[in-house]
């Protein structure tokens, strides 16, 4: 059977739009101000917070000084934590007060967060793009927002255009 070039298109087109149409594709937010603290304790070195549901997972977030901030999704026996110190090395932080989460069939599949980190005198703001796997919430790229002023929708294109069929932690951090 011999099909025409705009005939291969038009069923290519149509079976992308198929696989597609397959994932629900979402995004919600967590917004930290509205999370619960769970250590009741005023004197606690830390603070331990649970925010509403993304999904099926719980969120959870620990903040244990000035350099430690985790988030953590779990459900069904399965945890991930992020790991924002392989970005900021451990040096003061401020946390933004809003995550942007991507899911995928109400699974988390992507987390964008803002972050201040101090480098030497200067804070210097970010967006971080992390990719959610079963044990893993990995940076995959940062954003400087100084340097790029639409660095909200640059996160979002990169989520679709670069990242959308990542399923492993990469070895390294992309940085705009």
């Amino acid at each position: 059977m011999k099909i025409n070039l705009s005939q291969f298109l038009s069923r290519c087109a149509c079976l992308s739009l198929l696989a597609c149409q397959t994932q629900a594709v979402s995004i919600v937010y967590s917004t930290i101000g509205e999370c619960r603290e769970k250590i009741e304790n005023v004197n606690a070195a830390f603070s331990e917070l649970a925010c509403k549901s993304v999904g099926n997972y719980q969120v959870d977030i620990k903040q244990q000084s000035p350099q430690y901030f985790t988030i953590t999704v779990a459900a069904k026996g399965t945890s991930a934590s992020s790991e924002l110190e392989t970005i900021t090395q451990e040096l003061p932080m401020e946390p933004g007060k809003v995550i942007e989460w991507h899911l995928v069939d109400k699974q988390p599949k992507f987390m964008i967060f803002r972050l201040k980190m101090q480098v030497g005198q200067v804070m210097t703001e970010y967006l971080t793009l992390s990719l959610v796997t079963l044990d893993r919430i990995c940076p995959i790229a940062t954003i400087e927002t100084a340097k790029n002023p639409n660095s909200n929708q640059k996160a979002r294109d990169l989520i679709t255009e670069k990242f959308s069929a990542l399923a492993e932690c990469p070895t390294s951090v992309v940085q705009f």
